[in-house]
């Protein structure tokens, strides 16, 4: 996701792009719901998360997807320093496990080199992870990942996050968003031009393409005088690599005068 502020004539806007696409991955399995977890709390975002569930959530099998549906989100910047905590139901004496990954390359698989938490402590568990400001020696794409913990009692983190048949714990996959670095920006405010007096108008700008893929979906947020006005959400296709694309945002009476930011 791109985020871009932009001051253009009486505006300032804020660009959110994603490229989305379906996934399909592996569902691990537990035994028992001893040491289930209970809490997941990222911050440090842009948007944070906390997220609270008992005893596997109804699921039989100790495995609980909060990426469709009523998803469950954190959103951050490349080389942001994510804090996690981590608290499991109940919390024991015992030296327990936590495994985390982040699915950077999107091959909807959790790979060694993908693995961002792995720890044996007492819960609650606590710390920091990094998301990278490169990944594979580009920039980290923005947009929309998959993170998944796997938490499990009186034993060594986890290697493995498609086990099924663990002894006690539970896996959570979560959304873990990115904002877009240098994919999609505001390249012109087209209309209104050099406004005077009062005027009531739609606004028309056109955004840029930095990307090596296409992009499909934007959402733009934006304010008038520091006041946050109703996001605009647009759909189409700008394509990849300088493509200019307009875009006629149409906000009803809005008045504005001469001295208006």
């Amino acid at each position: 996701m791109k985020n871009v502020y932009t001051k253009l004539g009486l505006l300032t806007f804020l660009l959110s792009s994603w490229i989305m696409g379906a996934a399909q991955y592996c569902s691990p399995s537990y035994s028992n719901d001893w040491e289930s977890i209970q809490e997941v709390s990222l911050t440090n975002g842009s948007t944070n998360l906390t997220s609270r569930s008992v005893l596997w959530d109804g699921n039989s099998n100790g495995y609980s997807d909060y990426t469709t549906g009523n998803a469950r989100e954190y959103v951050c910047t490349p080389g942001t320093t994510v804090n996690y905590r981590i608290s499991t139901n109940p919390s024991n004496s015992q030296n327990s496990g936590l495994t985390a990954w982040i699915d950077w390359n999107k091959s909807n698989s959790f790979e060694a080199g993908e693995r961002v938490i792995s720890k044996r402590a007492r819960p609650p568990y606590s710390g920091t992870f990094a998301v990278p400001a490169t990944y594979n020696g580009a920039p980290t794409a923005g947009g929309s990942y998959r993170i998944r913990f796997r938490s499990e009692w009186n034993a060594a983190p986890i290697n493995n996050p498609c086990s099924r048949g663990s002894q006690s714990g539970e896996a959570e996959d979560y959304i873990f968003s990115v904002l877009y670095q240098e994919n999609v920006a505001i390249n012109e405010m087209l209309d209104p031009f050099i406004p005077s007096c009062s005027i009531g108008d739609s606004i028309i700008i056109s955004l840029l393409s930095n990307s090596k893929t296409a992009i499909d979906s934007a959402t733009i947020q934006w304010s008038k005088n520091d006041t946050l006005q109703t996001p605009y959400n647009w759909k189409g296709n700008i394509s990849a690599g300088g493509a200019v694309s307009a875009v006629n945002i149409t906000l009803g009476a809005l008045t504005y005068k001469y001295g208006d930011t």
